[in-house]
């Protein structure tokens, strides 16, 4: 039997889409006079944290962040509705799909990602980021880092546009829920070098994140693939990467030289800015929108007749947790409670991450990295607040 819609002043709660720990995420749709409608989508706090003031200034602080990042290229966060007992961030509905689950498609159809859309999909994140980075409350300037640059975090729309999302972690000046000391947020085969070894983080962390999306869509394997997140964070230290032409053929001139900044050790050496990452892949031969909206829905195939949310995180304990929801019958890829460790995982602790640090200065660096161990898939780890978490989702997919 069909649930009956929830109407929450001008909104409707059409059906729930994902669940976690925090948050339900509803398909929803905005009703307004003479039989105006706008489908939307609806992240609607569970009832025994919508009166905990720790837990809605969270909220509400991810919603005001977003709210300051107007680009095309950054999902939309048109509303908060907090009324009898409810809190709500009300966002734009994309169909789409996650470059994450785009990324195990093509895989599970024995295909990589072709690199013009590979290129076109992170020169349009890069863009969102360039946004976010640069954006301002009242003309000053927010100091927002995302830290948690992920393919899980990269929506991919049917229009072809690629647009960021998920802010629940992100670093910004004057944020309720700041990273409290000893803390490490985001997905950890993406964190710089910088920010495992917790020194200061700036955009360019982000453009590193987003350097290392860009190597594993291309080559369609993990750029670190360590079996456990002490030799994940060795392995970031060192920053010995093969080049993506070494992997994959017929990619680019000039690429791997692309890549190789965007992945430098060093942020003096990284792309100042996420824009000036993105018009060095320019010239290199992105694809136009229609043709990677072409090829979202190919990839996505039915799953976009019936409108993907995967798009929409429902939120862990201290941030927003992602999810990605397949388009049959599987179970959700990845819903993590961000302070509920999973079991079996072993936690990552200041004496082991600052071993691995010091380690890594005395290593071989002419030591290359081995082809078979970078497509190899041992155990997976996500650091989720200095706890190792079972990562679901195979290399950018």
């Amino acid at each position: 039997m069909t649930a009956p819609i929830v109407q929450l002043g001008r909104y409707e709660l059409l059906h729930p889409i994902a669940s976690g720990g925090m948050a339900t995420v509803y398909e929803g749709k905005l009703v307004g006079p003479a039989g105006f409608a706008r489908r939307v989508a609806i992240k609607r706090m569970h009832p025994q944290f919508a009166s905990d003031p720790e837990f809605v200034a969270m909220f509400l602080d991810e919603a005001r962040l977003a709210a300051r990042i107007r680009h095309p290229n950054v999902v939309a966060t048109l509303d908060v509705v907090t009324r009898e007992g409810e809190l709500l961030i009300v966002m734009d509905y994309v169909q789409g799909e996650t470059l994450a689950m785009l990324a195990r498609q093509a895989r599970e159809r024995g295909e990589g990602i072709p690199a013009p859309v590979a290129l076109a999909v992170l020169r349009g994140a890069l863009a969102g980021l360039h946004a976010a980075h640069e954006a301002c409350e009242d003309g000053v300037p927010l100091g927002i880092v995302h830290r948690d640059v992920s393919p899980q975090n990269l929506l991919v729309g049917v229009d072809g546009v690629t647009r960021i999302l998920d802010f629940g972690i992100a670093k910004a000046s004057g944020r309720a829920a700041a990273t409290r000391e000893g803390e490490l947020k985001g997905k950890l085969r993406y964190m710089s070098p910088e920010q495992v070894s917790r020194r200061k983080v700036d955009r360019r962390s982000d453009v590193y994140a987003a350097a290392a999306v860009l190597w594993e869509v291309l080559t369609g394997r993990r750029l670190i693939d360590a079996d456990d997140a002490g030799a994940t964070v060795l392995a970031i230290v060192q920053g010995r990467f093969a080049p993506p032409s070494s992997l994959v053929q017929g990619l680019p001139a000039g690429l791997d030289a692309v890549v190789a900044r965007g992945l430098a050790g060093d942020p003096d050496q990284r792309f100042g800015t996420a824009l000036e990452m993105a018009r060095a892949l320019e010239p290199l031969g992105p694809a136009p929108l229609e043709d990677v909206g072409a090829w979202v829905q190919r990839s996505a195939g039915d799953a976009q007749a019936r409108g993907s949310l995967a798009h929409i995180s429902p939120g862990g304990r201290t941030s927003l947790a992602t999810a990605t929801l397949p388009a049959g019958d599987g179970p959700l890829v990845e819903l993590v409670a961000l302070d509920a460790p999973v079991a079996g995982a072993e936690p990552v602790d200041d004496e082991r991450t600052h071993r691995a640090m010091a380690d890594a200065r005395v290593v071989d660096e002419a030591a290359p990295i081995s082809g078979d161990s970078a497509g190899a898939t041992p155990p997976r780890h996500e650091l989720r607040d200095g706890a190792a978490h079972a990562d679901a989702d195979h290399p950018a997919g």
